[in-house]
């Protein structure tokens, strides 16, 4: 059995995972760590209770010598670097729960600590895994290929825009060159340009994030229009769990990592589009652009959005 260490339980995702790896036979969440960024102590010993977690873990340090992985569910994009680090450190793989990073600079830091310690890493939106993307992948090839395509969901540009891109970069390979904002009204409209590809109509921040309002791929062939709504979390749990067992038991990430961290240039290009009304190409985003995962995470708990209740802060992006 392979133990796995929860780190900071501020969103739904901490009880997602725990229940998904119950369903397998090689990995349990046996230890968890929360930082009191949005949870009280209290419903963190409730979580132990209701998920059979045996550890309530006072440090950091103390989780990372009680487990041999750990998956990182941080709100706070911005402590993502530090969360992780004692873990790689320690020759420990970690899955980084979406968004992995909000910033150019914690990108590069990630891969240069990754590179450093050789220990993998795995991470990004359960949107990867839908075996809605796969079956549209085989429809469309078998009718000569994708001539343009259109993703759409709810939420602010990073910590739900993640999802929708997620399911442009799965679908397509991580081949996005620039993007342009191209106005949008109450939501927001970009053009995605690829290396080798059609272009994408993506639409962001479509409306609140509640049950029913979710995301939705369209490719359009030579021939027809083919459409599928993925949601991300439980419809894809079998596929996430195969991923996750091989990731803590192999060592091997369904996608190298550069590859996840495509899915927040994206965003981060979308944002620069934004604010300068330019196209952006990715190798040209400013050095210092993020999005602040403090402020997000603040609103985030004074709203309750961890609750799951329609509610979601507002990513803030900074040059």
């Amino acid at each position: 059995m392979i133990n796995i260490g929860l780190v900071d339980l501020d969103t739904t995702h901490p009880a997602f995972f725990a229940s998904l790896l119950k369903g397998g036979d090689n990995l349990r969440v046996t230890a968890v760590f929360d930082g009191g960024a949005v949870q009280t102590p209290e419903y963190v010993a409730q979580f132990a209770r209701d998920h059979g977690v045996a550890r309530v873990c006072a440090s950091l340090d103390e989780l990372v010598s009680s487990v041999d992985g750990a998956i990182v569910c941080s709100q706070n994009w911005d402590l993502r670097l530090e969360r992780v680090r004692p873990f790689l450190e320690a020759g420990k793989p970690v899955f980084i729960d979406k968004p992995m990073v909000g910033s150019l600079r914690d990108m590069d830091a990630l891969i240069a600590l990754a590179a450093r310690t050789r220990v993998p890493i795995m991470g990004g939106s359960t949107m990867r895994y839908a075996d809605e993307l796969v079956a549209l992948r085989e429809k469309v090839d078998g009718l000569g290929g994708a001539v343009s395509a259109f993703a759409s969901g709810p939420g602010d540009l990073l910590n739900y825009g993640t999802h929708v891109v997620e399911m442009t970069t799965t679908y397509f390979g991580p081949q996005v060159e620039a993007v342009t904002h191209i106005g949008g009204g109450r939501s927001r409209l970009f053009r995605l340009d690829q290396r080798d590809g059609p272009p994408i109509l993506l639409q962001l921040s479509s409306g609140r994030v509640e049950a029913g309002n979710g995301t939705v791929f369209a490719v359009t062939t030579e021939r027809t229009l083919e459409v599928v709504q993925p949601k991300a979390g439980w419809t894809m749990k079998e596929a996430a769990l195969k991923a996750l067992t091989r990731f803590f038991r192999e060592g091997v990430a369904p996608a190298p990592l550069d590859e996840s961290l495509h899915v927040v240039r994206v965003c981060l290009a979308a944002a620069e589009s934004i604010r300068t009304g330019r196209t952006i190409a990715l190798a040209d985003i400013p050095p210092g652009a993020r999005f602040d995962g403090t402020a997000y995470t603040r609103d985030f708990a004074r709203l309750g959005a961890w609750q799951g209740d329609g509610l979601s802060a507002r990513s803030t992006y900074i040059v």
